[in-house]
């Protein structure tokens, strides 16, 4: 092809004469199935540390209300652990894996989806022994994005009410401080 294309690396993003070369080797891109959840759901939150999976809440076929169900899946032996339920259950939250602990964020814990609940909670991922309550996000929220930084958490818009207010509010919570920004 002719014309300039981008090219793009950690440190710059550059123009060039040429598009850039193929990736090395066979990189044959393909799904795979792998054990399935034992509670399947949606409305579901997942998260990864360095090697396990976490999935977190959400809504199953035929229960009444939101679930309070915690998982870990191991990739290396592929298999699923249940971990301790969650104070509540939860869907349209966030969950994340900041050090040695997972986070659970917000989200909406009525089943009318009237009530987006400020509460956080997390879990050590070396003792598992369950869920301590962390300080409450500024703003309860649902339907928001997560991503994790420097060792902080951050919540990225989402809504807030069943006119699906659109908010643009990022919150940051330090684990180190244990407060929100």
């Amino acid at each position: 092809p002719t014309g300039k294309h981008w090219v793009g690396d950690p440190t710059c993003a550059c123009v060039a004469d040429t598009p850039p070369p193929p990736p090395p080797g066979d990189m044959t891109l393909a799904w795979s199935t792998v054990a399935p959840l034992p509670n399947p759901r949606n409305f579901t939150a997942a998260a990864a540390s360095a090697t396990k999976l976490y999935c977190a809440g959400g809504l199953q076929d035929g229960t009444p209300g939101f679930v309070p169900y915690a998982d870990e899946y191991d990739p290396s032996t592929n298999t699923w652990s249940r971990l301790p339920d969650m104070p509540i259950g939860r869907i349209a939250h966030g969950v994340e894996v900041v050090g040695n602990y997972l986070y659970v964020i917000s989200g909406a814990t009525d089943p009318g989806w009237n009530f987006q609940d400020p509460s956080c909670w997390r879990m050590n991922l070396t003792t598992k022994a369950g869920w301590e309550r962390i300080a409450d996000i500024p703003v309860g929220r649902r339907d928001f994005g997560t991503a994790v930084a420097n060792n902080a958490l951050y919540v990225i818009g989402g809504n807030i009410d069943e006119s699906r207010a659109v908010m643009k509010d990022v919150h940051r919570y330090d684990p180190a401080t244990g407060a929100w920004s």
